[in-house]
């Protein structure tokens, strides 16, 4: 539908420009008239009867056919504008405006590839679509503690696929965990109509040291940023040293480099312990 709606528009500046170099005073009847009048309501009939079906089902197709018929009113109505507007001022309209609408119809054209190359590639679904998903998997807070890196991507219609980390106690019985989060899976399906696969991230939440290391690191993090978060928080304990691991969830448009952040953060640590080390890894969401 792309291709022959920007073969459309070709064609029409190809012809347009033909008539702006050789004008031609455009002579007409009122059956003339009637015709054009009849061809855009019946086109606007159907426009609006394919565009209301492409937001029902979520088609691109018909959307493309929408976009083809609102074309093809367009063009229809600078005929008829053209038809009874240039006698009446003496100059040919014709191919002006059929430049005009050339240009509509090739930017619609290119509209649809764009729309239509993101399905096939796969796109990001929107940003209300992934917090709904997100708030409906913490409900689950018998085995839910939180959830992280969530990707969502629609490939049209019906197809969307999403995958998600969710983070579990780790002395929870495996079984347990795997059984609920099987139920998570099919209830966002029923709920959303995504296709959702989880991963399992276990994390330590019955060990007061590592509950109170993490919530000082949460603090710190805070402090230095309030669009700053963690996940995947783990601390190995050593005779001389302690390991803190953990993945820095960092907005996109965040224009302070990585290693910038992460001695901005040892040194905040370093203020309060003097035998931590960090393993961080920066997350851009």
């Amino acid at each position: 539908m792309a291709f022959f709606i920007a073969m459309l528009g070709i064609e029409t500046i190809k012809s347009s420009i033909d008539k702006i170099i050789n004008p031609e005073m455009v002579s007409y009847n009122y059956i003339t008239i009637m015709v054009l009048v009849f061809s855009i309501i019946a086109k606007l009939f159907l426009y609006y009867i394919n565009i209301k079906l492409s937001k029902k089902i979520n088609s691109t197709v018909m959307k493309a056919v929408a976009t083809d018929s609102i074309s093809d009113v367009i063009a229809t109505s600078s005929v008829l504008i053209a038809t009874i507007v240039s006698p009446l001022i003496g100059f040919s309209l014709d191919g002006y405006m059929g430049v005009v609408v050339a240009l509509f119809i090739l930017k619609a054209g290119y509209e649809i590839v764009k729309e239509s190359s993101g399905e096939i590639l796969g796109k990001a679904c929107d940003d209300d679509l992934s917090n709904e998903i997100n708030s409906y998997i913490k409900n689950y807070d018998e085995i839910i503690i939180g959830t992280h890196d969530l990707v969502v991507h629609n490939y049209g219609g019906s197809r969307k696929f999403a995958t998600v980390h969710a983070e579990v106690p780790a002395n929870e019985d495996l079984m347990k965990s795997h059984d609920i989060i099987d139920n998570i899976e099919k209830d966002v399906m029923k709920e959303f109509h995504v296709s959702l696969v989880i991963h399992l991230d276990p994390i330590v939440v019955n060990d007061e040291e590592t509950n109170r290391v993490r919530k000082k690191i949460i603090e710190i993090i805070a402090n230095i940023d309030k669009d700053f978060s963690i996940h995947d928080f783990r601390m190995v304990k050593g005779e001389t040293h302690s390991n803190l691991i953990f993945d820095l969830e960092i907005p996109f448009e965040c224009q302070i480099k990585g290693y910038v952040i992460i001695e901005q953060i040892n040194l905040e640590i370093a203020k309060t312990y003097d035998n931590f080390y960090t393993v961080i890894t920066i997350d851009r969401k």
